[in-house]
């Protein structure tokens, strides 16, 4: 029989944000079971020669992290509880995959578990990533862009960060977000 293909998906996930859900719901719609990385900030020396620009970039993003890995956890926990997907879902707490290579590899050998990536990502960041992992990866396509968390997190007006947050944010995010005082802290974090 063929071997059912489960997929596997990682980023920072700083807050979850209604793209973020839609991205998961088509990704289930294809694979049924998905595995969610949650990248630490962990780095290492040792890169593959050729990628400097983007191992910069990744580093700058990691340095936005505002809530510790397991706060993640809880708010995409509590996403995936408010959107009914918890059933199709596992979340791990992993390494930077762009740093930790053979471990991502080993943790997600590729005859078992599709690598994913939203449509919106970088076209150049996605065979970045394709290159580095040395591995085949599945582009599903989104309307919304998930991203917008970035737009939440870089903004300094108390107001529009919290009309945005109320917006975009996932309502199982949101709830968890507020009890970890999360405007504050992305004010403060400024």
């Amino acid at each position: 029989g063929s071997i059912e293909m489960e997929a596997v998906l990682f980023g920072r996930f700083n807050l979850i944000t209604i793209g973020h859900m839609e991205y998961f719901k088509n990704v289930i719609k294809k694979y049924e079971k998905i595995n969610i990385g949650i990248t630490t900030s962990d780095s290492s020396t040792n890169i593959p020669k050729g990628f400097d620009e983007f191992y910069q970039m990744s580093d700058n993003q990691h340095k936005k992290n505002i809530f510790s890995v397991q706060e993640r956890c809880m708010m995409l926990r509590a996403s995936l509880i408010s959107n009914d997907l918890i059933d199709y879902a596992k979340i791990h707490i992993i390494k930077r995959p762009d740093y930790f290579i053979d471990e991502f590899n080993r943790r997600f050998p590729p005859e078992k578990y599709q690598l994913v990536l939203p449509r919106d990502k970088d076209i150049n960041e996605r065979l970045t990533f394709s290159k580095i992992l040395m591995r085949e990866i599945d582009v599903i396509d989104i309307r919304f862009e998930t991203h917008i968390s970035d737009v939440i997190l870089n903004n300094n007006q108390l107001v529009e960060v919290q009309k945005a947050t109320e917006k975009y944010l996932d309502k199982g995010c949101l709830e968890v977000f507020r009890s970890l005082d999360g405007l504050q802290r992305i004010l403060s974090k400024l």
